[in-house]
């Protein structure tokens, strides 16, 4: 039986850097939903940074972990797209309220 998947379209990031979501896994899909609904709710920068830091970390840290099981020595943690992603909202945040200056990404399209 495979695994169920999201079809979550395409993240962009500030930079103009894509990812496709439809690549995620089934719970890096879950991560990614979750994710979005604490961006909604966030009432600051330092709201979203507490509240998303750890498990993003966590995930692409075993996702880097499964990597080098693979032979992929030259995965790292911190280009996984959930952590590029949270990054990115964790910016969108500071903006939306007003702590930090610039433009929303596009995010999702």
């Amino acid at each position: 039986m495979s695994e169920m998947t999201y079809l979550l379209g395409i993240y962009k990031l500030h930079d103009k850097t894509q990812y496709s979501l439809n690549q995620l896994s089934y719970k890096e899909a879950k991560l990614f939903k979750w994710m979005m609904a604490e961006y909604q709710a966030a009432a600051s920068w330092a709201d979203f940074q507490e509240r998303t830091a750890k498990p993003i970390v966590e995930a692409a840290g075993k996702a880097e972990e499964q990597k080098r099981k693979e032979g992929k020595e030259e995965f790292k943690w911190e280009y996984h797209s959930l952590y590029r992603i949270r990054f990115d909202l964790l910016r969108n945040v500071g903006i939306r309220t007003g702590e930090l200056r610039g433009e929303l990404s596009d995010m999702l399209s």
